[in-house]
């Protein structure tokens, strides 16, 4: 069995034209049409069964006639695990096998950044579930269907097949495709590329290595042990194991070749070595392919800056109640301390000058010579100074970069399974189930100390908030107070003056009421002039008219 790592990743295939939807809606209602159908027989089930496999592998962009060995694996799969017969992922009789494969899957790629994708078979079947026969039934937060979305295993499951019928039969294949494990995050394009139409025997002749399928050593992170496998055969369901088995006897018996007893452990170079086979074809054997060579290297330090400045006026508010004191107490008293405390290289230089003369006097009196110096650099006038401050960050600790240690894990669990004496062999696995265990218990220390400091942050950050907040309820409290006092005081404002207007009003009524009454007495006493006056002048024609009659 041939093995991928993240030192010999696999190159991603490229899918053919899927299944159309129309015929995905035609294979989901055959399906209802055979679980509603109570006399259905076993044999329609079967052939169900046949179908199913068949359009699952056209839905995942593969032709099923290009892969007999991987459709034949797929379908037995499927019925040992009586995958038509769920109701529900756990109703699944391989699910909490393909459960603990999404577990690993996720593991590998975060430790790694190479996408990782299970076994062939269970994938299939998996998706095979997903899109006949429990669709329908899952909801938006399945958890096997955002497993299935966010590794891109309905674009991997070509390359899972491709390469299960070019016996990689590994749990968990390795893809030469960076990944990042992101929200929403775009991923790069595969580093290499298989065509699906054009691939023929460009993987067949790579040389194999029965060691590379004995031992099985996948890594995993938190506060798991490594786990470590005799074969993957060995945990397949039964149906599964026999058509393995079957295989495995029709496949030519390699012959061993002997290998010189070294005195170090070597490191392996690829010496492909021919072995009479069937007619038809000629099967290589090797040696181990080369030693990984990815080494963990310590992690650079880093050298950061920050952009600093100071202000004349925030100094001077801080300086100038000691320059006030100086003129009243002694210059070499308590004054002393108080001024250093205050005084550095930096904002010494924005100090106006009658400042930078009084302290001239000063520290020379005192005999300070390091203020002295500073105001000897600092006789320029400015009002702002800017400077960078660098520092460096120490290494971070092995531990902090789990990413490349498991790599290094891995690979070293890889060089250790290939030593061929067994003594050394086993006394170098002991030793690396040491050093694996001391590293995941300072890894999980670290975690530990980490998720404190944002615990306690957080209740910083809480607490903060909580003052926040109680310091504007009280703002506003003050801000409504004169508020309405302010408000009463225009009230009362408005209200004299309309007393006043009002006052105002009465007054000029009165006073029209007095003309008017005045003019009215005037009219009386002219029209009593005018009578008086028109009947004297009758009278006095009346008394003309008698004088004349008289005459």
């Amino acid at each position: 069995m041939r093995q991928s790592s993240t030192s010999n990743p696999l190159p991603v295939v490229t899918t053919l034209e899927r299944l159309s939807e129309s015929k995905a809606n035609r294979l989901r209602n055959y399906y209802h049409e055979i679980r509603s159908n109570s006399h259905s027989t076993s044999r329609a089930r079967s052939k169900f069964t046949r179908t199913l496999i068949i359009d699952s592998f056209r839905f995942l962009g593969t032709n099923y006639q290009r892969f007999p060995k991987c459709f034949t694996a797929c379908l037995t799969l499927c019925r040992s695990t009586k995958a038509i017969n769920a109701a529900s992922w756990n109703t699944w009789e391989g699910f909490t096998y393909f459960l603990d494969k999404m577990e690993q899957v996720k593991r590998l790629t975060r430790h790694t950044n190479k996408l990782h994708c299970p076994l062939a078979t269970y994938l299939v079947v998996a998706i095979a579930l997903q899109q006949v026969i429990l669709y329908g039934k899952i909801g938006e937060n399945d958890k096997v269907s955002s497993f299935l979305s966010d590794f891109g295993c309905h674009n991997t499951a070509a390359t899972a097949i491709y390469f299960y019928e070019m016996d990689y039969r590994q749990e968990i294949l390795t893809l030469d495709q960076e990944w990042d494990m992101r929200p929403f995050a775009i991923q790069r394009p595969p580093n290499q590329i298989i065509n699906q139409l054009d691939a023929g025997t460009l993987y067949q002749t790579l040389p194999t290595s029965r060691n590379q399928a004995l031992n099985e050593v996948i890594i995993l992170d938190d506060d798991q042990d490594t786990v470590k496998r005799e074969s993957p055969i060995a945990n397949q369901f039964p149906g599964h194991r026999h058509e393995s088995r079957e295989e495995e006897a029709a496949r030519p018996v390699p012959v061993p070749v002997p290998a010189p007893m070294p005195t170090s452990i070597p490191l392996p170079m690829p010496m492909p070595v021919p072995v009479q086979g069937p007619a038809q074809s000629t099967m290589p054997i090797s040696v181990p392919n080369p030693a990984p060579t990815s080494v963990l290297t310590p992690r650079p330090t880093m050298v950061r800056e920050t952009l600093k400045e100071v202000f004349r006026g925030d100094i001077m508010m801080q300086l100038q109640p000691l320059l006030d004191r100086l003129k009243s107490e002694n210059w070499n008293g308590i004054i002393q301390e108080d001024i250093k405390n205050v005084l550095t290289e930096k904002n010494v230089r924005v100090l106006p000058s009658l400042a930078k003369n009084m302290l001239h006097m000063w520290a020379t009196r005192s005999q300070n010579e390091m203020l002295l110096s500073w105001l000897e650099q600092a006789r320029d006038d400015v009002d702002v100074f800017q400077w960078t401050e660098r520092f460096t960050e120490p290494a971070a600790p092995a531990w902090t970069n789990p990413q490349s240690a498991h790599s290094v894990f891995h690979d070293l669990d890889a060089i250790i399974a290939r030593v061929p004496q067994l003594d050394l062999r086993g006394l170098l696995q002991a030793k690396m189930s040491t050093l694996r265990d001391i590293f995941d218990q300072q890894e999980k220390s670290h975690k530990e100390e980490m998720l404190h400091r944002v615990d306690s942050l957080q209740m910083d950050i809480a607490k903060l908030y909580e003052q926040m907040a109680e310091s504007k309820q009280m703002d506003g409290q003050t801000l409504v107070e004169p508020a309405a006092a302010e408000d009463d005081d225009a009230e009362t404002d408005e209200e004299f003056a309309v007393h006043i207007i009002e006052a105002k009003k009465r007054k000029g009524e009165k006073k029209e009421r007095k003309g008017d009454k005045k003019d009215g007495e005037e009219k009386v006493k002219k029209d009593k002039k005018k009578k008086t006056k028109s009947g004297e002048d009758i009278k006095k024609k009346k008394r003309s008219h008698q004088e004349m009659e008289l005459d």
